[in-house]
């Protein structure tokens, strides 16, 4: 896919971006905020525009929003609000057929069920008849990221072309979903966009404060190459940690001087609570800022990754009970405790247990089942699955990041392999932001690796955080050489001259894709 060619000969959106981060549509009276650009509420009738001036419009390719014309085994399909939810397996003809020039396929999703962070339920296959693409789990050159349920699936043609797909196929989407773990009670999404890819792009970030960027500044600023720090505050003062001169030089040098998640690069989770976590985050963007290096950081990486705890939870199987009753019977009821949070597709979200009788082996909830589940199906009993889950830790999922984002914090960078699709900004789900590492491990071809991980982005449209820790002398662990470093820098350089790919930092990326200079 010639990205470059298709981007320069499209006509510039219609869209603005206001200094508020408010994008504002072709027509008059309608705004919308940047993060329903990122979540479910990309879901209704209208064709969207891109927020960042010069690229193309997305086109709806296929409303996902009506009952007509799906097929195939499921316990449930409902539309409301202008989003699919099912149950089961789906299928639909795409009325229109394939081209090379549909760019990026684009899907707002939203999971209604328990998420943990490392389940995300339902598979998405787009077939020919012939060949086949699955979009799930965590894929590169596309897949999806989603944080407590809400994110974007998303592959570009280009992947399509190499599966052998080709011009004129007629296509057909197959949607499944788990008609049994409470968890993935049903899936809700959007509308399919083509022609929605971004524009390729990689974010150099630094880990761990290692002098070794400011060591090649002169290298890369040769090259017209900027990065982010991701500096542990700290560390100030120690002999092998860069200071605070050099901080600024790299800030004078155009570089993005953000926050290590702690002052001393341990884990945030490891910290006595959520809001102590991002407190401590705060006294680090006050360092910054006292010292010259940022007004206001807005941006972090998670120390070795870890952005939340949580127990996994307690699944029962042959559930028994009445509709109507707050009661349900099991065959065993260990590991329950009270308070835990109960998940089946006939109890409201958020029932909890209030007693345990071990003796009977029964749990009474504090809601009783209905007798329609969660994707409108009409149901006679309670589902026979349920779910236990304790929320009470401090940092179960999705804690942490309500109160990064009470304060402020925009993006979260994790350890997490996966490309992100920001098109339409990152909204919350930016808090865990996934990247993808440097290393180069013993028996690789150093720069058959590199060429690949600046392809990658070039082929979905999407953005790749690359993550580095130090330039040293030669490849030792996660440290990067300095020949190795001196080698990426000509491939970005070279990709990005040839108008293949752009290379920013983390505050030129969040500005581009979200609008948001606040």
């Amino acid at each position: 896919m010639k990205y470059l060619s298709l981007v320069l000969g499209l006509l510039v959106s219609g869209a603005a971006v206001a200094t508020d981060g408010t994008i504002t549509q072709g027509y008059p009276d309608e705004t919308l905020s940047a993060d329903q650009y990122s979540g479910c509420n990309i879901s209704s009738s209208d064709i969207y525009a891109y927020p960042v001036e010069g690229l193309p419009t997305a086109r709806q390719l296929e409303s996902m929003s009506s009952t007509y014309g799906w097929s195939g085994s499921t316990s449930t399909l409902d539309v409301t609000d202008h989003v699919l939810k099912t149950v089961g397996t789906v299928t639909k003809t795409i009325k229109e057929p394939f081209y090379e020039d549909w760019g990026t396929l684009a899907i707002p999703v939203c999971h209604d069920y328990f998420t943990p962070s490392n389940q995300n339920g339902g598979t998405i296959t787009i077939s020919n008849g012939t060949h086949s693409v699955n979009i799930s789990g965590i894929y590169y050159q596309g897949g999806y990221h989603t944080v407590n349920g809400m994110g974007w699936r998303f592959i570009s043609s280009q992947n399509l072309i190499d599966a052998g797909f080709s011009n004129g196929d007629q296509l057909t989407i197959k949607i499944k979903n788990s008609s049994a773990a409470p968890y993935s009670s049903y899936t809700g999404w959007g509308k399919l966009l083509k022609m929605a890819q971004g524009v390729p792009t990689i974010v150099l970030t630094f880990d761990d404060g290692g002098k070794g960027p400011w060591d090649q500044l002169a290298y890369t600023q040769a090259k017209g190459i900027k990065g982010t720090i991701f500096y542990p505050w700290e560390y100030e003062g120690r002999r092998d940690k860069l200071t605070v001169d050099q901080l600024r030089d790299l800030k004078d040098a155009g570089w993005d001087i953000e926050l290590n998640g702690t002052g001393n690069d341990g884990s945030m989770t490891n910290r006595k609570s959520a809001k102590e976590a991002t407190q401590h985050l705060v006294s680090g963007r006050q360092w910054l800022a006292e010292n010259g290096l940022n007004d206001y950081a807005r941006f972090f990486a998670y120390p070795n990754g870890n952005y939340d705890k949580y127990v996994r939870p307690v699944t029962k199987k042959g559930v028994q009970g009445a509709i109507g009753s707050p009661v349900v019977e099991m065959s065993s009821v260990s590991e329950i405790k009270v308070g835990m949070v109960a998940e089946a597709r006939t109890f409201p979200k958020g029932t909890r247990v209030v007693s345990v009788d071990s003796e009977n082996n029964t749990v009474t909830l504090d809601n009783a089942s209905l007798d329609v589940g969660r994707g409108g199906e009409t149901v006679t009993k309670p589902n026979s699955y349920m779910s236990f889950f304790d929320d009470s830790g401090e940092f179960y999922t999705g804690k942490l990041q309500a109160e990064l984002k009470k304060e402020g914090f925009k993006v979260g960078r994790t350890t997490r392999p996966n490309t992100i699709y920001s098109r339409y900004c990152v909204g919350d789900y930016g808090l865990v932001a996934p990247a993808r590492g440097s290393t180069i491990k013993s028996g690789d071809d150093p720069v058959a690796r590199v060429e690949s991980w600046i392809e990658d982005p070039q082929k979905a449209g999407t953005t790749t955080l690359i993550y580095l820790h130090n330039v040293t002398g030669s490849q030792d662990g996660i440290n990067t050489s300095v020949a190795t470093y001196q080698m990426w820098i000509d491939k970005l350089a070279q990709a990005r001259d040839e108008g293949k790919i752009q290379i920013l930092t983390m505050q030129e990326w969040y500005e581009r894709d979200c609008g948001d200079k606040s």
